[in-house]
């Protein structure tokens, strides 16, 4: 992708212009596109707290592991060390990025952690959970050889995959009150 086409993806990224973005992002090498500080245009639109961005370039096959180093956006972390962009998710607080991020293969260490550092505890809990569930889930299909739609039947999940299965509440002596 030329120069022009990189300013149009930033552009269109910037003004959440998904039509125009589903027009020049036809590739995976399209979906690593960097600007010419080399930050990827996943990292940016989460920068920019653009969700539907983000989550076009995860499903279009962008490097959910390439960090960016941004001398101005460091957070108060060392120097020299790149950013991975569920770090960045984790920043700014985007827990729909985040899942995607994790469902496509980024390293959730570096998101609890960051978590961790930048005291968002809540969400360090929600990623360890999301580590746990794929874990069980991985073990249900391993351990029992069951189907990937028995283990989705096991799992019941509301939008954002971070609940499992309501349990039944039983009411003791059936809900009566007790005899005084």
């Amino acid at each position: 992708m030329d120069k022009n086409g990189v300013k149009k993806v930033f552009g269109a990224i910037k003004a959440g212009n998904l039509d125009h973005l589903n027009e020049l992002v036809v590739t995976k090498e399209d979906a690593n596109v960097t600007n010419s500080q080399g930050m990827p245009a996943l990292t940016f639109a989460i920068r920019e707290h653009k969700t539907e961005a983000a989550l076009f370039f995860i499903e279009r096959g962008a490097d959910v592991n390439k960090g960016f180093e941004d001398e101005e956006y460091t957070g108060g972390r060392l120097r020299g060390v790149e950013d991975a962009p569920i770090e960045d998710a984790v920043i700014t607080d985007n827990v729909e990025v985040i899942l995607a991020l994790l469902n496509k293969g980024a390293d959730p260490e570096k998101g609890i952690d960051m978590a961790e550092a930048s005291g968002h505890y809540a969400m360090k809990g929600k990623i360890e959970y999301w580590v746990r569930r794929k874990e069980k889930k991985e073990e249900l299909l391993e351990g029992e050889k069951k189907s990937p739609a028995d283990v989705r039947k096991a799992f019941s999940t509301d939008d954002a995959g971070t609940r499992l299965k309501k349990q039944e509440v039983r009411i003791p002596n059936g809900g009566k009150k007790a005899a005084q």
